[in-house]
């Protein structure tokens, strides 16, 4: 980029630490998120375990019910790190676009600005033009998409049979 053109390639990276900032506080929460997920597999892991080999306790003490419960509010704590996990997931791609877009409009304006005032041509103008026309109809996407609301999945669905969570 900086070959063909210095001063549209530095416009492009405008974006650069905008980017840099916005994945470094992603990667943290991520990697706190992921953990979480992690030590919460653990736990139901753990107490399926604990309730698988100590069946014939349980059942001869009575205490199914209150094993079902404990077992359900440990499942129910996995779902909950493993759908904020994935929310945190899917809302990194949208903010990548988001950048691109941006360096991409930029890049676009500065270039119209250029041939306004210097009647030159370029043979990567039809290419950046796509581009951002792309980006452009993305971003309308987005805002339909988001002003349509996306329906909240995130309760689980309980199985008739045991009364057990997926």
């Amino acid at each position: 980029m900086f070959s063909m053109n210095w001063k549209l390639a530095l416009v492009a990276m405008v974006v650069v630490p905008v980017l840099v900032l916005t994945m470094a506080v992603w990667q943290n929460l991520a990697r706190d998120a992921f953990m979480r997920v992690r030590v919460a597999l653990g736990a139901v892991n753990a107490d399926l375990q604990e309730n698988i080999s100590g069946v014939r306790v349980i059942q001869s003490l009575t205490r199914e019910d209150s094993n079902i419960s404990a077992f359900d509010s440990v499942n129910r704590a996995h779902f909950d790190a493993n759908v904020y996990a994935g929310k945190l997931s899917a809302s990194v791609q949208p903010m990548l676009e988001l950048l691109v877009a941006v360096a991409t409009l930029l890049a676009r304006g500065l270039m119209v600005a250029l041939y306004a005032l210097v009647d030159l041509h370029w043979p990567g103008v039809s290419w950046v033009a796509m581009l951002s026309e792309t980006a452009l109809n993305a971003l309308a996407a987005i805002a339909v998409a988001a002003e349509a609301g996306i329906p909240d999945e995130t309760e689980p669905k309980t199985l008739p049979s045991r009364g057990a969570t997926v």
